[in-house]
């Protein structure tokens, strides 16, 4: 008889990190439900601009917009024909309702000077769609897929989560930016995230692609950026419904 082999122990399979499944998910989740609502702004009319949810103008548009070339970004939109709304949703009820190429006169107010500007009402086009708001979900998903692609592929270590939490923040930025000229659901998350950017940037110049020597004893530092972006985010977030807090705040973050 041989001699006897001891049984090798039993050492349990380490558990699988599904995290990238789930974050993947949710992107394409978020995807699908700003990309939906986006749909209905073909074909209507729409006053040459983009009013963000606090009836502010956004900085944001095509060269061939009225509004691009009138000097009213940032500011907040008083009248429309003289009649006050009290949300961007009954503005943009209200023009729906002109037919294109009405001139329609607006009053604005920015840094506590009130101007006036008579704009031409157009349709939202296929292709004003697809430059503006399909420039936004391709870059979304691109960036967020980079981002748990990178956490796959390279598991969880200093560099991975850097730089796939930078993208991911940058991912969700450019999503929730195609819900946020109506319906504005996911407009405070938006805000949030475009504080956080800050934060996530330093995050991964600091560890990608691979940390900085000197960070490698004092990671506490890589939380530093965040305290900031946080408390910027705080303050966005109490100021977002107040026109003129809110400039300052979303001055500051970008």
């Amino acid at each position: 008889m041989g001699p006897v082999r001891p049984i090798p122990a039993i050492v349990p399979a380490r558990q699988k990190d599904r995290s990238p499944v789930v974050g993947i998910v949710l992107v394409l989740l978020l995807g699908f439900a700003v990309l939906v609502p986006s749909l209905d702004w073909v074909g209507r009319t729409f006053p040459g601009f983009l009013v963000l949810d606090n009836r502010v103008v956004a900085s944001a548009g095509l060269s061939s917009w009225p509004g691009a070339r009138a000097d009213i970004f940032q500011a907040e939109v008083l009248t429309v024909d003289g009649q006050a709304f009290e949300s961007a949703a009954e503005i943009r009820s209200h023009v729906t309702q002109v037919p294109a190429g009405t001139p329609i006169t607006y009053a604005f107010e920015r840094d506590g000077t009130r101007f006036e500007r008579t704009l031409e009402v157009r349709p939202f086009s296929v292709g004003d769609w697809v430059l503006m708001f399909g420039s936004l979900l391709f870059c979304g998903l691109g960036l967020a897929g980079m981002g748990v692609a990178i956490r796959y592929l390279r598991g969880s270590d200093t560099t991975a989560n850097g730089a796939a939490l930078f993208l991911l923040i940058g991912g969700i930025w450019a999503l929730t930016a195609i819900d946020l000229y109506g319906p504005s659901v996911w407009f405070r998350l938006h805000a949030f995230a475009e504080c956080m950017l800050f934060a996530g940037a330093v995050h991964m110049a600091l560890v990608f692609p691979s940390p900085a020597s000197w960070i490698k004893n004092r990671r506490w530092m890589i939380g530093v950026p965040y305290v900031i972006s946080l408390g910027l985010a705080g303050a966005n977030q109490w100021l977002l419904y107040e026109p003129d807090g809110y400039r300052v705040t979303h001055g500051a973050a970008v």
